[in-house]
């Protein structure tokens, strides 16, 4: 044969749980947002469609400007990097927003990057970690992000 076809290994993924890449391959592929808004909110304060989530105490929740129509799933248990450190969705998902509690990231302010499928300092979250969360594949996951997710191309 004088042809490759590479399938998803091209973007550094797994083409399945029982053929993993070699431990060289990186993946090639980040899906990032930014935190939109942060407040502190006082206990008993609802957050999202039907207040999902009512905070306990005083919380510190931030809006990420990324939601359903992005890509990502409409379903608790959502896990980002905000600093290297994982917080988890609070309340509904919205098209364009998502809500997430950030009380373990003091250092959060707005503006700041916020990594939803990649590396953020020594922590990592992978398509294959995101598909096992929402019952799916990797493949799913990455096929998932829509169009309107900009897309940038980097030379290494």
């Amino acid at each position: 044969y004088d042809a490759v076809r590479p399938g998803i290994a091209v973007y550094g993924l797994d083409p399945s749980g029982d053929v993993p890449l070699p431990p060289d391959f990186e993946p090639a592929l980040t899906w990032k947002t930014r935190i939109t808004s942060l407040k502190t909110l006082p206990p008993n304060s609802g957050i999202g469609y039907n207040h999902r989530y009512i905070t306990k105490g005083y919380e510190k929740i931030g809006a990420l400007g990324v939601g359903y129509a992005d890509g990502l799933r409409r379903r608790l248990g959502n896990i980002v990097l905000v600093h290297g450190k994982r917080v988890h969705q609070v309340g509904g998902m919205c098209m364009d927003q998502s809500t997430f509690q950030m009380d373990s990231v003091p250092e959060a302010k707005p503006g700041d990057e916020v990594v939803l499928l990649g590396r953020q300092g020594d922590d990592r979250i992978s398509a294959e970690e995101i598909g096992r969360s929402w019952d799916t594949i990797n493949y799913e996951v990455v096929c998932g992000l829509a169009a309107r997710v900009p897309r940038y191309y980097f030379d290494d």
